[in-house]
């Protein structure tokens, strides 16, 4: 079971195109959860992130020690990155 847990908290990079997606797993969630919207908007066209929110991986006692700003300096992360690729346009999108 943890095997399973580990790959599903990976972040992921899918996928080529002239714009980027970048897609942010729900509160508590892991990337695995968005993982088939992000195979589908690949095969698409677009280039995905999923990135993994800081403190969304390991126990609670490491998420109650995150709060927002943390969230979103993860967010701001996958963000970069993406930029970084040279895409036209990044578009977000989530769920939570």
């Amino acid at each position: 079971m943890m095997a399973e847990y580990a790959e599903a908290a990976k972040p992921f990079l899918l996928g080529e195109g002239k714009d980027a997606v970048l897609l942010i797993h729900g509160f508590t969630g892991l990337p695995h959860e968005v993982r088939e919207f992000g195979e589908y908007l690949a095969s698409q066209g677009f280039r995905v992130h999923a990135p993994l929110l800081p403190g969304h991986s390991t126990c609670k006692e490491d998420m109650i020690k995150t709060g927002r700003a943390d969230w979103i300096r993860g967010a701001e992360s996958g963000l970069k990155a993406l930029q970084g690729e040279g895409p036209e346009n990044v578009y977000v999108s989530g769920l939570s």
